[in-house]
Protein backbone atom coordinates (compact mmCIF):
# COMPACT_ATOMS: atom_id res chain seq x y z
CA UNK A 1 0.00 0.00 0.00
CA UNK A 2 1.49 3.36 -1.04
CA UNK A 3 1.59 6.44 1.16
CA UNK A 4 -1.28 8.12 -0.66
CA UNK A 5 -3.54 5.11 -0.04
CA UNK A 6 -2.51 5.11 3.64
CA UNK A 7 -3.39 8.81 3.80
CA UNK A 8 -6.90 8.19 2.46
CA UNK A 9 -7.28 5.23 4.84
CA UNK A 10 -6.38 7.42 7.83
CA UNK A 11 -8.92 10.02 6.72
CA UNK A 12 -11.61 7.35 6.40
CA UNK A 13 -10.84 5.80 9.79
CA UNK A 14 -11.07 9.20 11.49
CA UNK A 15 -14.83 9.21 10.82
CA UNK A 16 -15.45 5.75 12.27
CA UNK A 17 -15.75 6.86 15.94
CA UNK A 18 -18.11 9.71 14.99
CA UNK A 19 -20.40 7.24 13.22
CA UNK A 20 -20.19 4.05 15.32
CA UNK A 21 -20.21 5.49 18.87
CA UNK A 22 -23.60 7.25 18.51
CA UNK A 23 -25.10 4.17 16.84
CA UNK A 24 -23.87 1.87 19.61
CA UNK A 25 -25.18 4.32 22.23
CA UNK A 26 -28.62 4.44 20.59
CA UNK A 27 -28.87 0.64 20.19
CA UNK A 28 -27.61 -0.30 23.67
CA UNK A 29 -29.58 2.34 25.57
CA UNK A 30 -32.90 1.41 24.05
CA UNK A 31 -34.23 4.92 24.50
CA UNK A 32 -34.74 5.75 20.83
CA UNK A 33 -38.19 7.05 19.95
CA UNK A 34 -39.57 8.50 16.71
CA UNK A 35 -39.55 11.99 18.18
CA UNK A 36 -35.79 11.76 18.70
CA UNK A 37 -35.06 11.70 14.97
CA UNK A 38 -34.37 15.46 14.84
CA UNK A 39 -31.98 15.30 17.75
CA UNK A 40 -30.11 12.28 16.30
CA UNK A 41 -29.88 13.82 12.81
CA UNK A 42 -28.63 17.10 14.28
CA UNK A 43 -26.03 15.33 16.40
CA UNK A 44 -24.71 13.31 13.45
CA UNK A 45 -24.48 16.44 11.29
CA UNK A 46 -22.55 18.25 14.00
CA UNK A 47 -20.10 15.42 14.70
CA UNK A 48 -19.34 14.64 11.05
CA UNK A 49 -19.18 18.32 10.11
CA UNK A 50 -16.69 18.99 12.91
CA UNK A 51 -14.47 16.12 11.74
CA UNK A 52 -14.55 17.35 8.14
CA UNK A 53 -13.64 20.83 9.31
CA UNK A 54 -10.63 19.54 11.28
CA UNK A 55 -9.43 17.73 8.16
CA UNK A 56 -9.83 20.89 6.13
CA UNK A 57 -7.40 22.64 8.46
CA UNK A 58 -4.98 19.68 8.33
CA UNK A 59 -5.03 19.64 4.52
CA UNK A 60 -4.40 23.38 4.53
CA UNK A 61 -0.89 22.65 5.86
CA UNK A 62 0.94 21.42 2.77
CA UNK A 63 4.03 20.01 4.56
CA UNK A 64 1.72 17.61 6.46
CA UNK A 65 -0.16 16.32 3.42
CA UNK A 66 3.16 16.23 1.51
CA UNK A 67 4.34 13.48 3.89
CA UNK A 68 1.78 11.21 2.23
CA UNK A 69 1.38 12.70 -1.23
CA UNK A 70 2.84 15.55 -3.28
CA UNK A 71 -0.29 15.57 -5.44
CA UNK A 72 -1.44 19.07 -4.54
CA UNK A 73 -4.35 18.95 -6.99
CA UNK A 74 -5.79 15.95 -5.13
CA UNK A 75 -5.31 17.48 -1.68
CA UNK A 76 -6.73 20.82 -2.88
CA UNK A 77 -9.84 19.03 -4.07
CA UNK A 78 -10.17 17.26 -0.73
CA UNK A 79 -9.61 20.55 1.09
CA UNK A 80 -12.40 22.23 -0.88
CA UNK A 81 -14.71 19.23 -0.60
CA UNK A 82 -14.22 18.89 3.16
CA UNK A 83 -14.69 22.62 3.67
CA UNK A 84 -17.87 22.76 1.60
CA UNK A 85 -19.56 19.67 3.08
CA UNK A 86 -18.19 20.25 6.57
CA UNK A 87 -19.80 23.68 6.65
CA UNK A 88 -22.91 22.19 5.03
CA UNK A 89 -23.28 19.58 7.79
CA UNK A 90 -22.54 22.09 10.55
CA UNK A 91 -25.17 24.38 9.03
CA UNK A 92 -27.84 21.65 9.25
CA UNK A 93 -26.93 20.74 12.82
CA UNK A 94 -28.74 23.75 14.39
CA UNK A 95 -31.67 23.39 12.00
CA UNK A 96 -32.44 19.88 13.26
CA UNK A 97 -31.79 20.87 16.87
CA UNK A 98 -34.04 23.94 16.50
CA UNK A 99 -36.88 21.72 15.25
CA UNK A 100 -36.27 19.25 18.09
CA UNK A 101 -36.42 21.94 20.79
CA UNK A 102 -39.49 23.55 19.25
CA UNK A 103 -41.54 20.38 18.62
CA UNK A 104 -40.51 18.26 21.63
CA UNK A 105 -39.77 20.88 24.29
CA UNK A 106 -41.73 23.90 23.17
CA UNK A 107 -38.59 26.07 23.31
CA UNK A 108 -37.78 28.63 20.59
CA UNK A 109 -34.00 28.91 20.19
CA UNK A 110 -34.06 32.09 18.12
CA UNK A 111 -32.05 34.87 19.74
CA UNK A 112 -28.89 34.94 21.83
CA UNK A 113 -28.97 34.89 25.63
CA UNK A 114 -26.27 34.55 28.29
CA UNK A 115 -28.48 34.27 31.40
CA UNK A 116 -27.82 30.58 32.13
CA UNK A 117 -24.93 28.25 31.34
CA UNK A 118 -27.11 26.32 28.89
CA UNK A 119 -28.03 29.53 27.09
CA UNK A 120 -24.36 30.52 27.00
CA UNK A 121 -23.40 27.18 25.41
CA UNK A 122 -26.24 27.44 22.90
CA UNK A 123 -25.16 31.00 22.05
CA UNK A 124 -21.63 29.77 21.29
CA UNK A 125 -23.18 27.49 18.70
CA UNK A 126 -25.27 30.32 17.24
CA UNK A 127 -22.20 32.51 16.84
CA UNK A 128 -20.39 29.60 15.18
CA UNK A 129 -23.24 29.05 12.71
CA UNK A 130 -23.22 32.76 11.87
CA UNK A 131 -19.55 32.47 10.95
CA UNK A 132 -20.36 29.31 8.95
CA UNK A 133 -22.92 31.26 6.91
CA UNK A 134 -20.40 34.07 6.27
CA UNK A 135 -17.75 31.51 5.24
CA UNK A 136 -20.21 29.70 2.96
CA UNK A 137 -21.33 32.88 1.24
CA UNK A 138 -17.80 34.22 0.78
CA UNK A 139 -16.21 30.94 -0.34
CA UNK A 140 -18.86 29.32 -2.49
CA UNK A 141 -21.63 31.71 -3.47
CA UNK A 142 -19.86 35.06 -3.72
CA UNK A 143 -16.19 34.13 -4.21
CA UNK A 144 -15.90 36.05 -7.48
CA UNK A 145 -17.26 39.20 -5.85
CA UNK A 146 -14.23 39.52 -3.56
CA UNK A 147 -10.57 40.18 -4.26
CA UNK A 148 -8.18 37.41 -3.23
CA UNK A 149 -6.96 39.39 -0.22
CA UNK A 150 -10.51 40.11 1.02
CA UNK A 151 -11.52 36.48 0.55
CA UNK A 152 -8.38 35.31 2.37
CA UNK A 153 -9.18 37.51 5.37
CA UNK A 154 -12.78 36.32 5.48
CA UNK A 155 -11.47 32.76 5.21
CA UNK A 156 -9.55 33.29 8.48
CA UNK A 157 -12.91 33.51 10.28
CA UNK A 158 -13.08 29.71 9.91
CA UNK A 159 -10.46 29.44 12.64
CA UNK A 160 -13.04 30.78 15.13
CA UNK A 161 -15.54 28.04 14.34
CA UNK A 162 -13.67 25.18 16.03
CA UNK A 163 -13.19 26.78 19.49
CA UNK A 164 -16.80 27.98 19.43
CA UNK A 165 -18.03 24.50 18.50
CA UNK A 166 -15.90 23.00 21.27
CA UNK A 167 -17.32 25.41 23.87
CA UNK A 168 -20.82 24.72 22.57
CA UNK A 169 -20.51 20.92 22.54
CA UNK A 170 -18.47 20.38 25.70
CA UNK A 171 -21.59 20.57 27.90
CA UNK A 172 -24.37 20.32 25.32
CA UNK A 173 -23.17 17.26 23.36
CA UNK A 174 -25.20 14.27 24.58
CA UNK A 175 -23.18 11.72 22.63
CA UNK A 176 -19.91 13.31 23.72
CA UNK A 177 -20.79 13.08 27.39
CA UNK A 178 -22.29 9.59 27.28
CA UNK A 179 -19.68 7.84 25.10
CA UNK A 180 -15.94 7.81 24.60
CA UNK A 181 -16.44 10.43 21.91
CA UNK A 182 -15.73 13.13 24.48
CA UNK A 183 -12.09 12.03 24.60
CA UNK A 184 -11.88 11.76 20.80
CA UNK A 185 -13.45 15.19 20.46
CA UNK A 186 -10.80 16.64 22.78
CA UNK A 187 -8.03 14.92 20.78
CA UNK A 188 -9.32 16.59 17.60
CA UNK A 189 -9.40 19.91 19.44
CA UNK A 190 -5.78 19.46 20.54
CA UNK A 191 -4.84 18.75 16.91
CA UNK A 192 -6.57 21.99 15.98
CA UNK A 193 -4.57 23.92 18.60
CA UNK A 194 -1.34 22.45 17.19
CA UNK A 195 -2.42 23.54 13.71
CA UNK A 196 -2.99 27.10 14.93
CA UNK A 197 0.44 27.13 16.62
CA UNK A 198 2.01 25.87 13.39
CA UNK A 199 0.25 28.56 11.36
CA UNK A 200 1.49 31.27 13.71
CA UNK A 201 5.09 29.99 13.59
CA UNK A 202 4.85 29.74 9.81
CA UNK A 203 3.62 33.32 9.51
CA UNK A 204 6.52 34.41 11.71
CA UNK A 205 8.78 32.71 9.11
CA UNK A 206 10.24 30.41 11.75
CA UNK A 207 9.23 27.36 9.71
CA UNK A 208 10.13 28.75 6.28
CA UNK A 209 13.35 28.74 4.28
CA UNK A 210 15.17 32.04 3.97
CA UNK A 211 16.31 33.29 0.56
CA UNK A 212 17.75 36.49 -0.89
CA UNK A 213 17.03 38.01 -4.27
CA UNK A 214 20.01 37.64 -6.62
CA UNK A 215 18.61 39.25 -9.75
CA UNK A 216 15.38 40.33 -11.39
CA UNK A 217 15.50 39.93 -15.18
CA UNK A 218 12.83 41.11 -17.60
CA UNK A 219 11.82 38.36 -20.04
CA UNK A 220 8.96 40.10 -21.88
CA UNK A 221 7.13 43.39 -21.50
CA UNK A 222 5.20 41.98 -18.51
CA UNK A 223 7.12 38.89 -17.33
CA UNK A 224 10.20 38.87 -15.12
CA UNK A 225 12.48 36.09 -13.90
CA UNK A 226 13.49 36.33 -10.23
CA UNK A 227 16.59 34.45 -9.05
CA UNK A 228 16.75 33.51 -5.37
CA UNK A 229 19.65 32.08 -3.38
CA UNK A 230 19.34 30.31 0.00
CA UNK A 231 20.86 32.02 3.03
CA UNK A 232 20.48 28.91 5.13
CA UNK A 233 19.12 25.44 4.37
CA UNK A 234 18.52 25.03 0.61
CA UNK A 235 15.58 23.26 -1.02
CA UNK A 236 15.62 20.58 -3.70
CA UNK A 237 12.68 21.15 -6.08
CA UNK A 238 11.89 18.43 -8.57
CA UNK A 239 10.94 19.53 -12.09
CA UNK A 240 7.39 20.89 -12.24
CA UNK A 241 7.19 21.60 -8.52
CA UNK A 242 6.24 24.93 -6.99
CA UNK A 243 7.14 26.90 -3.86
CA UNK A 244 5.18 29.23 -1.61
CA UNK A 245 6.66 32.73 -1.30
CA UNK A 246 6.09 35.26 1.47
CA UNK A 247 7.66 38.72 1.45
CA UNK A 248 7.00 39.89 5.02
CA UNK A 249 6.06 38.38 8.36
CA UNK A 250 2.30 37.78 8.52
CA UNK A 251 2.16 38.81 4.86
CA UNK A 252 0.39 37.07 2.01
CA UNK A 253 1.71 33.75 0.71
CA UNK A 254 1.41 32.78 -2.96
CA UNK A 255 2.54 29.75 -5.03
CA UNK A 256 5.00 30.01 -7.93
CA UNK A 257 6.49 27.29 -10.10
CA UNK A 258 10.25 26.83 -9.89
CA UNK A 259 11.14 27.67 -13.48
CA UNK A 260 14.91 27.18 -13.07
CA UNK A 261 17.12 25.41 -10.54
CA UNK A 262 20.92 25.49 -10.25
CA UNK A 263 22.17 22.24 -8.73
CA UNK A 264 25.56 23.81 -7.93
CA UNK A 265 24.54 27.04 -6.21
CA UNK A 266 21.09 25.76 -5.09
CA UNK A 267 19.58 28.94 -6.50
CA UNK A 268 15.93 28.76 -7.57
CA UNK A 269 14.11 30.99 -10.00
CA UNK A 270 10.49 31.87 -10.51
CA UNK A 271 8.96 33.66 -13.46
CA UNK A 272 5.92 35.85 -12.96
CA UNK A 273 3.97 38.73 -14.42
CA UNK A 274 2.50 41.77 -12.71
CA UNK A 275 -1.18 40.81 -12.67
CA UNK A 276 -2.17 41.65 -9.10
CA UNK A 277 -1.13 43.27 -5.83
CA UNK A 278 1.26 40.51 -4.73
CA UNK A 279 2.86 39.84 -8.13
CA UNK A 280 3.42 43.59 -8.63
CA UNK A 281 5.42 43.56 -5.40
CA UNK A 282 7.44 40.62 -6.69
CA UNK A 283 8.41 42.24 -9.99
CA UNK A 284 9.64 45.27 -8.06
CA UNK A 285 11.98 43.29 -5.81
CA UNK A 286 15.61 44.40 -5.65
CA UNK A 287 18.82 42.35 -5.21
CA UNK A 288 19.61 41.41 -1.59
CA UNK A 289 15.99 41.69 -0.46
CA UNK A 290 14.86 38.84 1.79
CA UNK A 291 12.01 36.48 0.88
CA UNK A 292 10.64 33.48 2.76
CA UNK A 293 9.97 30.17 1.05
CA UNK A 294 8.16 26.94 1.88
CA UNK A 295 8.03 23.81 -0.20
CA UNK A 296 8.63 22.39 -2.70
CA UNK A 297 5.22 20.91 -3.52
CA UNK A 298 3.45 19.31 -6.46
CA UNK A 299 3.79 16.44 -8.92
CA UNK A 300 2.52 18.11 -12.09
CA UNK A 301 5.07 16.96 -14.70
CA UNK A 302 6.37 13.96 -12.71
CA UNK A 303 4.78 11.36 -15.05
CA UNK A 304 6.77 12.81 -17.96
CA UNK A 305 10.04 11.98 -16.18
CA UNK A 306 9.42 8.75 -14.32
CA UNK A 307 6.65 6.89 -16.18
CA UNK A 308 7.15 4.99 -19.41
CA UNK A 309 5.98 7.92 -21.48
CA UNK A 310 7.62 8.61 -24.83
CA UNK A 311 4.96 10.81 -26.44
CA UNK A 312 4.00 13.98 -24.55
CA UNK A 313 2.05 17.15 -25.32
CA UNK A 314 2.60 20.30 -23.24
CA UNK A 315 -0.13 22.93 -23.47
CA UNK A 316 0.62 26.30 -21.86
CA UNK A 317 -1.35 29.49 -21.65
CA UNK A 318 0.51 32.72 -20.83
CA UNK A 319 2.49 32.51 -17.60
CA UNK A 320 1.43 28.84 -17.45
CA UNK A 321 4.60 28.15 -19.44
CA UNK A 322 6.72 28.15 -16.26
CA UNK A 323 6.11 24.51 -15.18
CA UNK A 324 7.38 23.34 -18.58
CA UNK A 325 10.72 25.15 -18.56
CA UNK A 326 12.53 22.46 -16.59
CA UNK A 327 10.88 19.74 -18.67
CA UNK A 328 12.18 21.40 -21.83
CA UNK A 329 15.58 21.63 -20.14
CA UNK A 330 15.37 17.88 -19.46
CA UNK A 331 14.56 17.25 -23.13
CA UNK A 332 17.62 19.32 -24.05
CA UNK A 333 19.84 17.10 -21.89
CA UNK A 334 18.11 13.89 -23.00
CA UNK A 335 17.37 14.44 -26.72
CA UNK A 336 16.33 10.82 -27.37
CA UNK A 337 14.05 10.41 -24.35
CA UNK A 338 10.82 11.10 -26.27
CA UNK A 339 9.64 9.95 -29.69
CA UNK A 340 7.43 13.03 -29.78
CA UNK A 341 7.39 16.11 -27.56
CA UNK A 342 5.05 18.91 -28.61
CA UNK A 343 4.88 22.26 -26.81
CA UNK A 344 1.81 24.35 -27.69
CA UNK A 345 2.08 27.85 -26.25
CA UNK A 346 -0.98 30.11 -26.27
CA UNK A 347 -0.63 33.90 -25.98
CA UNK A 348 -2.37 37.05 -27.16
CA UNK A 349 0.43 38.47 -29.35
CA UNK A 350 4.04 37.79 -30.31
CA UNK A 351 5.05 40.44 -27.80
CA UNK A 352 3.86 38.08 -25.04
CA UNK A 353 6.11 35.17 -26.03
CA UNK A 354 8.39 34.23 -23.13
CA UNK A 355 11.59 32.15 -23.47
CA UNK A 356 10.98 31.78 -27.21
CA UNK A 357 14.67 31.83 -28.18
CA UNK A 358 15.40 29.05 -25.70
CA UNK A 359 12.55 26.87 -26.97
CA UNK A 360 13.69 27.33 -30.58
CA UNK A 361 17.24 26.38 -29.61
CA UNK A 362 16.11 23.14 -27.93
CA UNK A 363 13.74 22.35 -30.81
CA UNK A 364 16.62 22.59 -33.29
CA UNK A 365 18.54 19.71 -31.70
CA UNK A 366 15.90 17.45 -30.11
CA UNK A 367 12.49 15.86 -30.72
CA UNK A 368 10.77 18.97 -29.34
CA UNK A 369 8.32 20.77 -31.62
CA UNK A 370 7.04 24.21 -30.65
CA UNK A 371 3.78 25.73 -31.85
CA UNK A 372 2.66 29.24 -30.87
CA UNK A 373 -1.05 30.03 -30.88
CA UNK A 374 -1.96 33.73 -30.93
CA UNK A 375 -5.49 34.84 -30.03
CA UNK A 376 -5.22 38.59 -30.74
CA UNK A 377 -2.80 38.65 -33.66
CA UNK A 378 -2.73 37.11 -37.13
CA UNK A 379 0.50 35.84 -38.65
CA UNK A 380 1.48 33.34 -41.33
CA UNK A 381 4.91 32.54 -39.85
CA UNK A 382 5.87 28.85 -39.72
CA UNK A 383 5.16 27.38 -36.31
CA UNK A 384 2.42 29.91 -35.57
CA UNK A 385 -1.36 29.43 -35.45
CA UNK A 386 -4.15 31.92 -34.96
CA UNK A 387 -7.04 31.56 -32.50
CA UNK A 388 -7.08 29.19 -29.55
CA UNK A 389 -5.65 25.78 -28.67
CA UNK A 390 -8.05 22.95 -29.55
CA UNK A 391 -7.83 19.20 -30.07
CA UNK A 392 -8.26 19.74 -33.82
CA UNK A 393 -5.23 22.05 -33.83
CA UNK A 394 -3.18 19.46 -31.93
CA UNK A 395 -4.02 16.80 -34.53
CA UNK A 396 -2.26 18.87 -37.18
CA UNK A 397 1.07 18.48 -35.39
CA UNK A 398 0.85 14.97 -33.95
CA UNK A 399 1.76 11.82 -35.84
CA UNK A 400 -0.63 9.49 -34.01
CA UNK A 401 -4.17 9.65 -32.61
CA UNK A 402 -4.71 11.80 -29.53
CA UNK A 403 -5.30 8.86 -27.10
CA UNK A 404 -1.69 7.75 -27.68
CA UNK A 405 -0.24 10.78 -25.86
CA UNK A 406 0.12 12.10 -22.33
CA UNK A 407 -1.12 15.67 -21.97
CA UNK A 408 0.12 18.31 -19.53
CA UNK A 409 -1.88 21.55 -19.28
CA UNK A 410 -1.16 24.75 -17.37
CA UNK A 411 -2.81 28.12 -17.85
CA UNK A 412 -5.96 30.06 -16.93
CA UNK A 413 -8.54 27.81 -15.20
CA UNK A 414 -11.13 28.24 -17.96
CA UNK A 415 -8.57 27.19 -20.57
CA UNK A 416 -7.59 24.06 -18.63
CA UNK A 417 -11.23 23.07 -18.06
CA UNK A 418 -12.18 23.48 -21.72
CA UNK A 419 -9.03 21.74 -22.96
CA UNK A 420 -9.56 18.74 -20.70
CA UNK A 421 -13.20 18.38 -21.80
CA UNK A 422 -12.17 18.72 -25.46
CA UNK A 423 -9.52 16.00 -25.16
CA UNK A 424 -11.83 13.62 -23.30
CA UNK A 425 -14.47 14.09 -26.01
CA UNK A 426 -11.84 12.90 -28.52
CA UNK A 427 -11.14 9.68 -26.65
CA UNK A 428 -8.26 10.70 -24.38
CA UNK A 429 -8.46 9.02 -20.96
CA UNK A 430 -8.82 11.36 -17.99
CA UNK A 431 -5.80 9.76 -16.31
CA UNK A 432 -3.67 10.74 -19.33
CA UNK A 433 -4.43 14.44 -18.77
CA UNK A 434 -2.42 16.23 -16.07
CA UNK A 435 -2.99 19.86 -15.19
CA UNK A 436 -1.63 22.28 -12.64
CA UNK A 437 -3.85 23.89 -10.04
CA UNK A 438 -2.52 26.00 -7.17
CA UNK A 439 -5.84 27.36 -6.02
CA UNK A 440 -7.75 26.60 -2.74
Amino acid sequence: MNRKAIFYLVIGLSFVPMITAPIIRIVTSGFFEAKDIYWIAGSFCGLLGFTLLIWQFILGIKPISAIFTMDVVATNRLHKWFGMYGLFLIFFHPIFIFVEYLTNRGINLIGISFETQEQINISYGKIAITIVIIAWLSSWLARKQFSFRTWKRLHLLNFLIVPLVFLHADDMGTFLNSTGLGIYFKILSVIYVLIVIYKILEQLDILRYHFKVVAVTRITHDIVKIDLKPTGIPILPAPGQFIQIQLTKFGETHPFTVSHYDETTKEVSISTKSSGYFSSQLVNLKPDQDVFVSGPFGVFTKPAFYNKTDKIVMIAGGIGITPFLRLVEYIEKNPTKYKEALLVFGNKTQEDLAFNDYFNKVASTTSLDVVHVLSNETTSKPGFENGFVTSDLLRKYLKEDLPNYKFFICGPPIMMTKMEADLISKGVKKEDIMWEDFSF
